[in-house]
């Protein structure tokens, strides 16, 4: 099934056929285990404080979301 219209959801041969035609483009990555230090990074406290940086900076220089990216793996 290539796509379901009742599941709105493509099948596994659209899947299949979608990585045979972008192979050269496209890979799949096996996960990988998170370092200690970036959990213990990732606190209740942390996390509120990078957003309270990131709301000062959005509205210091306001960008529209569609010009906001995450470039964490270029």
């Amino acid at each position: 099934m290539i796509f379901s219209m009742a599941k709105e959801a493509a099948g596994k041969d659209w899947f299949k056929l979608c990585m045979k035609r972008l192979s050269d483009k496209l890979s799949l990555l096996q996960p990988t285990e998170t370092s200690t230090a970036r959990a213990i990074g990732f606190s209740k406290e942390q996390v509120g404080i990078f957003f309270d940086l990131y709301e000062n900076e959005l509205a210091a220089h306001y960008c529209p979301p569609s010009l906001v990216f995450n470039v964490t793996k270029l």
